[in-house]
């Protein structure tokens, strides 16, 4: 016997799965019976994510050594990689609020949003330098420097929401129409 599990259009592929495998162990079979997954379709999302996660690292790396390389200060790149967890950790709260799922579109946005985080970070900590080049002391340059850029640095954020949050209230996953699992009970062959 043959079934096939498909989500629906507002839920989580992979939270489907695991709960269909959860059921599926707490279903007592009759005896010779077992079930088995013949097809499940959030192995390639699982997979998508883990290199979202790795590459993230792996970018947060580069930018590091290209921040101290063009920039020539510790203090700079541990400001624009502080940038990178707290702006992650502000859309992955929003997204829990706003009831978002995390689908590749959406993992690309995030992608897209870090590069402009950094690279604004870059551009107030840049300022600052030069404030603290000029003799100001570090909270006068912090504030100066800082509410210097600020509107251009708002102006670029606005414009990436403007871009991306349209594209987070179409329905369903953009990455993939349908997830499905297939499980098959099947009789052992002897």
């Amino acid at each position: 016997m043959l079934l096939a599990v498909v989500k629906t259009p507002d839920a989580n592929a992979v939270a489907v799965a695991d709960g269909v495998k959860r059921a599926l162990e707490a279903i007592p079979l009759p005896p010779g019976y077992r079930a088995e997954v013949a097809l499940d379709s959030t192995r390639f999302i699982r997979a998508a994510v883990l290199d979202t996660v790795r590459e993230a690292f792996l970018a947060a790396l580069a930018v590091s050594l290209v921040v101290l390389v063009f920039l020539g200060k510790l203090n700079s790149v541990f400001s624009v990689i502080l940038a990178i967890p707290i702006t992650l950790s502000g859309a992955i709260l929003l997204f829990g609020l706003l009831g978002f799922t995390y689908n590749l579109i959406s993992l690309l946005a995030l992608t897209v949003a870090v590069g402009i985080v950094v690279d604004d970070s870059i551009v107030v900590a840049e300022n600052i330098d030069r404030y603290r080049r000029m003799g100001l002391g570090l909270k006068e340059a912090v504030l100066k420097g800082a509410s210097e850029v600020s509107v251009a640095v708002a102006a670029a954020t606005l414009s990436l929401l403007a871009v991306f949050l349209p594209i987070s209230f179409l329905p369903g996953s953009s990455a993939r129409s349908s997830s499905s699992s297939a499980w098959a009970w099947r009789r052992p062959s002897r």
